[in-house]
């Protein structure tokens, strides 16, 4: 029965915001932003440095690209083909210079969840994109007790949930931390 509610949760919010108007909804007037545009630094690579936690982040999702990530279009993998993808650009020439790109694990990942917004909750100035965050999954490198993996999903008001690690979904690079 706990299977059953789960996947029509899940259902329901992976398709919600497709059935609605895809533009973001930010509340400004009565809800403070947690991750303001002040609080990162845009390195012109790629990339975006945030003074919070010092973490570096891609700015487009894998597969995305261009200052504005509307270059290409999202690539979904399942949870080995993203540890290879990773794998591959840190083997190769790396990205913006840097070889030790990895997976956020769920903390930082819930970190970059702008509460302020919604469908996406992401701050799009930061983190440009197309309709991919809109309902997308990305994966963590978090595990959890049932050998799924944590994800944060910022689709709607932006949350976490687990996953198993065939299925596919979206992948955001960060390095740094730890």
């Amino acid at each position: 029965m706990f299977f059953f509610k789960k996947l029509i949760i899940f259902l329901a919010m992976s398709w919600f915001p497709l059935m609605v108007n895809s533009s973001q909804i930010c509340k400004s007037d009565n809800t403070l932003a947690t991750t303001p545009t002040n609080q990162f630094i845009d390195n012109g690579n790629g990339t975006v440095t945030d003074k919070k936690s010092s973490l570096m982040w891609k700015k487009c999702s894998e597969g995305q690209s261009g200052n504005d990530c509307s270059e290409n279009s999202a690539v979904t993998y399942n949870w080995k083909e993203a540890l290879e993808e990773i794998y591959r650009i840190n083997s190769n020439e790396g990205f913006a210079g840097y070889k030790d790109w990895r997976l956020p694990n769920i903390k930082e990942l819930h970190s970059i969840i702008e509460k302020q917004c919604q469908s996406p909750a992401i701050n799009l100035e930061v983190f440009p994109s197309e309709s991919i965050e809109l309902s997308g999954g990305f994966w963590s490198s978090s595990p959890n007790t049932w050998g799924a993996i944590w994800m944060a999903w910022f689709g709607g008001k932006g949350y976490v949930d687990f996953q198993q690690k065939p299925y596919s979904y979206n992948v955001r690079l960060v390095r740094g931390g730890k």
